[in-house]
């Protein structure tokens, strides 16, 4: 019941805070190769959830069955400093970390990332750049189940990022083509990831992954559509008693969508395509003791819900007069506005034009009338033709 409750409050948090604040950078595993606009704030409240039951035979006809829920809601800022570099910082507010006791982690880990991005030609399609990113480890359990491996120490990566515009002049604009591919690398060199008394096992190295994804994203006016192939593979794997020793690749479709008040709501879901292998060593005694022998390490499934908030600039809070006085409108209403506003154009259009007919004609009758002028000035010796003047004489010595 506590955890339903914790589900539903976040539910609850990110629909009373739709008065007015979207941005329209989305849910993103996969993240393009361009910052966000130069001097903009943005707060991003992402969550996400899993559950399975499971089931166990105590006796013949005699079954017992618990559900186990994954559940993890955060906060997350983005800065863009100027047209290449923006900062983010996300902290996971609420994390199940599926131990005796509370049972969840609050807080847990602060993510930590600069991108430098937005390189290319100005008039070409493509975009490159890159992005580093820290993890300091703020929770009090970490090596948890149906979660990323985490070792409990600072951890960081570097990604490469390329993307291909719809728009060079609009980022966001028609299709938009995104790759990554990157390192992350564990600081868990001699660490001892279970509370086993006797469990003494711990890594020869330092760990580390490989991280790659893909992404294509349409907006359609006020719908974004997007879809994602993302994963994470060990190029060193962590201890054997390490949960999510695996690699895995998730498949994730999804859609964004923004309300006339410049609110936006995200929705994807991640759909687990790797196997589900499990090679973990279970550090427990008893039989009983060992749920994950039945439930996959990661999720085979999982729903993210967010919503985004400008802060700077801040968001519209009504719609604007022009977009409301357009509501009133019929389409065939609209239509007939238009068509009065082509026929008075064209008007305008006309009327200029015989305008520069008649100043084109006025200008040939004045050239004509230089040009008689000019023969008579010529005839005359330079004289005008009616001077009746007698012509000048020396003075006398």
């Amino acid at each position: 019941m506590k955890k339903l409750s914790t589900l539903f409050l976040f539910l609850a948090l990110q629909f009373s805070l739709q008065a007015g604040e979207v941005t329209r950078t989305g849910l993103q595993q996969v993240r393009p190769a361009f910052p966000i606009s130069r001097g903009h704030l943005y707060a991003q409240i992402p969550m996400r959830f899993f559950f399975q039951d499971q089931i166990l035979e105590l006796a013949p006809d005699l079954l017992t069955g618990e559900t186990y829920w994954d559940i993890q809601g955060g906060l997350g800022l983005f800065y863009g400093l100027n047209d290449h570099v923006d900062f983010s910082l996300h902290q996971i507010v609420y994390q199940d970390n599926h131990k005796p006791g509370t049972g969840y982690n609050l807080p847990d880990d602060l993510f930590l990332r600069a991108r430098v991005a937005n390189f290319g030609d100005p008039a070409s399609p493509l975009r490159y750049g890159g992005m580093i990113e820290v993890r300091l480890p703020i929770a009090e359990y970490h090596n948890l189940p149906l979660e990323p491996f985490s070792a409990g120490r600072v951890g960081w990566g570097l990604t490469f990022l390329a993307s291909r515009l719809g728009d060079p002049d609009d980022p966001g604009a028609g299709l938009l083509l995104n790759a990554n591919l990157g390192f992350f690398f564990h600081n868990d060199h001699d660490l001892v990831l279970t509370t086993a008394p006797d469990d003494t096992l711990s890594a020869a190295h330092n760990s580390s992954e490989l991280t790659f994804g893909c992404s294509v994203s349409r907006s359609l006016g006020a719908v974004d559509l997007q879809a994602e192939l993302y994963g994470r593979a060990f190029l060193r794997k962590p201890a054997a008693t390490a949960y999510t020793r695996e690699s895995f690749v998730y498949f994730s479709p999804g859609i964004s969508y923004t309300l006339p008040s410049t609110i936006q709501f995200h929705f994807t879901t991640d759909l687990r395509l790797s196997g589900d292998a499990d090679q973990t060593r279970y550090w427990h005694a008893r039989a009983d003791a060992l749920p994950w022998k039945t439930l996959p390490n990661l999720p085979g499934w999982r729903i993210n819900l967010g919503l985004t908030v400008p802060l700077i600039p801040f968001p519209r809070l009504s719609r604007p007069e022009s977009a409301a006085a357009a509501d009133e409108y019929s389409r065939q209403e609209l239509e007939q506005e238009l068509t009065k506003r082509m026929a008075g154009e064209r008007k305008k259009a006309e009327e200029t034009e015989a305008n520069l007919v008649r100043i084109r004609a006025e200008r040939e009758r004045i050239s004509a009338i230089l040009e008689r002028l000019r023969a008579t000035l010529e005839r005359s010796g330079g004289q005008p033709a009616d001077s009746t003047a007698a012509p000048l004489t020396e003075p006398g010595p």
